[in-house]
C-alpha cells in the first residue's frame, strides 16, 4: 500500500490536469507577445497575427476545460480546478483581451489617417506589404491577411503605413500631428511653405523614420540640425525653393 502511494505521488507532477493547459497557454502568450515586440514573424505576415493566435490559444484552452469538466461530469469523476489556476486563467484572459483592444484601437487610428489621406489629391501613402524585397512598390506582393479577416478587422490591423507624402496645403501642423499615429512610418515627404521649424518637433517623434524629404519648406538650417540630432539614423533630403 505504501509503495502504491509513493508511485502515485511520483507521477503526480505530470498527471494531466486543466492547470497545465492554463500555464501552457500563459507561456505561449508570453512567447507570442515577445515575437510581436521583436517582429520575429515573416515580413508580410507579422502584424496582427501574434495577438490573434493568442486569442485562439486562450479560446482553445477554455473549450478544452469545459469539455474536461463535461466528461468528468458524465463519468462522475472529480475535475480539479483550484483557485490559483482560476486566477491565472482570468488574468490571462484579461491580458489577451487588453492586448487585442489596444491593437484594434491602433489600427483604427491608422485607418483614420489613411482615410483622410484618400480624400486629398496632394497626398499619397503606401503600406509595408506593397513593397517588394528590393524596397520598390509592386502590385504583385501578397495581401497581408485572408479576405474574411481583412473584412472583419480591416487591412490596417495587419499592415503598417511605411510611406507618406504630404504636399502643399496638406502639409499642415494638424496633418503632421496625425502622422504620429503611424509609429512604423519609414519614409515621409512633405512640401510647401506651411512647414517650418515648429512642425519639425512633430516629425522628430517618428523614431522609426529612415528617410525624410523636405521640399520647398520654410525650415531653417538650425531646425534641420536639431532634427538630425533627434533622428540620427534618418536620411534627410532638403530641396530649397528657387530664389
Amino acid at each position: 500500500m505504501a509503495r502504491m502511494d509513493a508511485f502515485a505521488a511520483k507521477r503526480r507532477w505530470y498527471h494531466p490536469a486543466p492547470a497545465w493547459l492554463v500555464y501552457g497557454a500563459a507561456v505561449a502568450t508570453g512567447v507570442l507577445f515577445a515575437c510581436e515586440r521583436g517582429r520575429w514573424f515573416p515580413v508580410h505576415y507579422q502584424k496582427g497575427w501574434p495577438v490573434l493566435i493568442a486569442v485562439a490559444v486562450v479560446a482553445a484552452v477554455l473549450i478544452l476545460i469545459l469539455a474536461w469538466m463535461l466528461v468528468a461530469l458524465l463519468f462522475r469523476r472529480r475535475a480539479q480546478f483550484d483557485l490559483r489556476t482560476l486566477l491565472v486563467f482570468v488574468a490571462l484572459c484579461a491580458a489577451v483581451c487588453s492586448w487585442l483592444t489596444v491593437r484594434i484601437k491602433q489600427a483604427r487610428q491608422q485607418a483614420d489617417v489613411v482615410a483622410a489621406t484618400q480624400k486629398t489629391v496632394d497626398a499619397f501613402y503606401a503600406y509595408d506589404w506593397e513593397f517588394d524585397d528590393t524596397g520598390k512598390l509592386s502590385t504583385k506582393t501578397p495581401l497581408p491577411a485572408p479576405k474574411p479577416l481583412r473584412k472583419l478587422l480591416g487591412v490596417d490591423f495587419f499592415a503598417d503605413v511605411e510611406f507618406l507624402q504630404l504636399d502643399g496645403q496638406e502639409a499642415t501642423s494638424a496633418r503632421l500631428a496625425d502622422v504620429l499615429w503611424l509609429p512604423r512610418l519609414k519614409s515621409l515627404s512633405v512640401s510647401g511653405d506651411c512647414v517650418a521649424d515648429g512642425e519639425l518637433f512633430l516629425i522628430q517623434e517618428l523614431s522609426n523614420l529612415q528617410e525624410l524629404w523636405l521640399v520647398k519648406t520654410k525650415v531653417s538650417d538650425e531646425g534641420v540640425k536639431r532634427l538630425k540630432r533627434a533622428l540620427p539614423r534618418c536620411k534627410i533630403d532638403i530641396q530649397r525653393a528657387a530664389q
